[in-house]
């Protein structure tokens, strides 16, 4: 008997060999594939794929295996990748090298190969007929795991389509999210109320990010094309609401459906695009959404300031009507995408509510203290100090959920467990947090230090709007190109804290080209990183993990905006207080209260018409508030750190003739799978 492992494709045993040789060398010249992930099989493959040995003297198991051997093939490749264990395979491999690779693991190496886009569905259907030629085992067909189904009917022309109008509802979700920052003053005084300024944004994005985890699990379990057709809805009848809204409560009831509908929208889009484009073309379509989310983003205080300027601020969310509409009726109709045949009853039993329940109210008291904090009341009262407790109670709760009781969690620990994975999450929030914190407070800073109107603090923006899409856009090919993405990671990071720095040395005598500059050389930073944090998450992960893994990347990025919002506004709001407690008294008396506390950021268009030295105080004012808000941004750029967790794994590896082979993550994941079934197999042996 051979000492070594040995996977033979004809006849007896023979010359012992090292089974990674035979991984890497058995998918060279076997594969082509496009920009979608169509995968053919070469002739060499097929060749390959004529017949196996059992071992000396057995039946030969060709292209028309019995209905016995298709049955305990497919039900030995269901176990093989069930119960494959990460960091295993090492300690297993040395502990059993003198014994064979058992045929039947043999034969599920041989036709995983076959599929290496979709290596981690091991399960394979045996339903060739007698009659067929050899190579035909080539075409059948890898059903998903549970929740995961392939896309493979769809044309290139329909996955292009879909990605199209899947940028469409990124650039919905984008300038819905910034389109009230210029509007914010005409929308609070027309509804009559300062005090819910904060909450116009906050709600939005709290609603969006509470939602997502549970979007993961309902894609999951129901399909990709109804959750996102239901999220539109949502979308759609949040805007009208928000839209017709006469008081601030119907605002913030119509943002909170809005946003709700809008995380679904934030988390399918990723998901969908990873459904149909390979991973090694994937950059380029996440660049390209990435680039919409850019655009989008410093489209929205644009549009808002042209709205606020005529008087016509409801068009901010009327606005979303039409194009939703369309988006919703062109998704029913390209988005041909298969689902899990899941019944309503089975669905709902596998949702995880219990974790959606404590996350939500986590993240609920998370942000009422960060809105009330030095504010509503001061840091050491009651309220805050409950909201901070019991935020941090129920997200331990959260996790201690997560990990005990369900079988689907919404958002599984095991994304945690791998220093790159948790490196990107964390990369993803820092970035979101300070992208969203300067997005949001610059337009304001605009207004009031400049003097400029809603139109003009758009336009002032634009540039960066432009050179932060161009920079995703790049960034994306970039990586499609060279399959590189760390380096473009860490170079986006550095010059977004450089130029963060930058802005720190804005003041009132700024002239109009430092103004403009250091805003828009930020851009070219924060752009890269859009989106390439999710690729560095997906080649951590397997394939049925996309929607859970995306999900809690969206969720992630999502509490980082809302963050970056409630700490910006807390941090602005404070240093008001401060500086009207200075050099309040220089301003007249009805100016002082309105440029107190919660009131300060919806009052930047009031100071100009006042005289020239109490504008001047107020310019004052404002400047040394946005100085400590954008120095505060400046340290959270700190967590950019968190890259150098991350350990890059290429979207492919070439071999010497240039031939794409298994990337890293398939290799591991191939081996897991003999290593376990010849485990199996020697238990069978051990208990006969």
């Amino acid at each position: 008997m051979p000492d070594t492992l040995s996977i033979e494709k004809t006849g007896s045993y023979g010359r012992s060999r090292d089974p990674l040789d035979d991984i890497t060398h058995s998918t060279d010249q076997s594969h082509s594939c496009d920009p979608t992930g169509n995968f053919t099989d070469s002739p060499s493959m097929q060749e390959s794929q004529e017949y196996l040995d059992l071992d000396p003297g057995s039946e030969k198991i060709g292209d028309t295996p019995s209905p016995d051997i298709a049955r305990d093939l497919e039900e030995q490749a269901e176990k093989a990748a069930e119960s494959a264990v990460d960091g295993q395979r090492a300690d297993s491999l040395h502990r059993h090298n003198s014994y064979p690779i058992p045929p039947l693991a043999g034969l599920t190496l041989q036709r995983t190969l076959t599929h290496r886009s979709r290596v981690s569905r091991l399960s394979h259907h045996s339903e060739e007929q007698s009659g067929d030629q050899s190579g035909n085992a080539m075409n059948s067909e890898t059903p998903a795991l549970p929740g995961h189904v392939t896309q493979d009917h769809l044309s290139q022309t329909r996955r292009y389509l879909i990605c199209f109008m899947l940028c469409v509802c990124t650039l919905l979700v984008a300038i819905d999210e910034t389109i009230i920052t210029t509007a914010l003053p005409e929308i609070v005084a027309a509804l009559k109320s300062s005090s819910g300024y904060t909450w116009i944004g906050t709600s939005y994005l709290l609603a969006c990010a509470s939602s997502m985890p549970a979007y993961g699990a309902l894609a999951d379990i129901f399909g990709r094309k109804p959750i996102i057709l239901l999220s539109i809805a949502l979308f759609l009848i949040g805007s009208a609401i928000a839209g017709a809204a006469t008081d601030m409560g119907m605002m913030i009831s119509g943002r909170v459906i809005q946003g709700i509908g809008g995380g679904g929208i934030s988390n399918l889009v990723n998901v969908i695009v990873a459904d149909i484009i390979d991973l090694k073309y994937r950059g380029t379509f996440m660049g390209a959404i990435g680039a919409t989310w850019a655009v989008g983003g410093c489209m929205g205080p644009l549009l808002g300031g042209a709205f606020a300027s005529g008087g016509q601020w409801r068009w901010c969310f009327f606005l979303n009507l039409p194009i939703a509409g369309v988006c919703f009726i062109f998704m029913a109709w390209l988005a041909n995408i298969k689902s899990p045949p899941t019944t309503l009853r089975d669905g709902l039993k596998r949702i995880d509510f219990l974790g959606i329940i404590l996350i939500t109210c986590a993240t609920v008291c998370l942000f009422l203290a960060l809105d009330w904090g030095g504010v509503h009341f001061a840091w050491n009262s009651a309220p805050v100090i409950v909201c901070l407790v019991l935020s941090g109670v129920l997200y331990i709760a959260f996790v201690l959920c997560e990990k005990y009781i369900p079988n689907e969690p919404v958002m599984p620990p095991r994304l945690f467990t791998n220093f790159s994975r948790t490196g990107a999450l964390l990369c993803t929030f820092f970035h979101s947090t300070t992208f969203m914190a300067v997005s949001y407070f610059t337009p304001f800073m605009y207004q009031s230090v400049y003097n400029k109107s809603p139109i003009g603090a758009a336009v002032y923006l634009l540039p960066q709007a432009i050179v932060m899409g161009l920079a995703s856009a790049i960034s994306g090919y970039i990586i499609t190109k060279t399959g590189k993405y760390k380096i473009i990671m860490i170079v986006g990071f550095s010059l977004a804290a450089i130029f963060n720095g930058m802005i720190v040395t804005l003041n009132p005598d700024s002239n109009t080209a430092k103004q403009i500059m250091w805003v828009t050389v930020w851009g070219i930073g924060i752009g890269p990183n859009f989106e390439s944090t999710l690729i560095a998450l997906h080649t951590h992960i397997k394939s049925q993990d996309i929607a859970t893994a995306t999900s809690t990347w969206g969720f992630l990025r999502t509490i980082g905006f809302s963050i970056g919002i409630a700490i910006g506004g807390v941090v602005f709001q404070n240093k008001m207080q401060t500086e009207n407690e200075e050099l309040g008294h220089l301003l007249p008396a009805d100016l002082r209260e309105l440029l107190t506390g919660a009131d300060a950021a919806a009052s930047t268009t009031l100071i100009k018409n006042y005289s020239e030295p109490v504008q001047k105080v107020a310019k004052l004012m404002y400047s040394r508030s946005f100085k400590d808000m954008f120095w505060t941004c400046l340290g959270l750029c700190l967590g950019y750190l968190f890259v150098f967790l991350i350990k890059e794994r290429p979207l492919e590896m070439k071999d010497a003739k240039g031939e794409t082979t298994e990337t890293e993550d398939e290799v591991d994941q191939i081996v897991d799978v003999i290593v376990d079934d010849f485990e199996g197999n020697q238990k069978h042996r051990d208990g006969a």
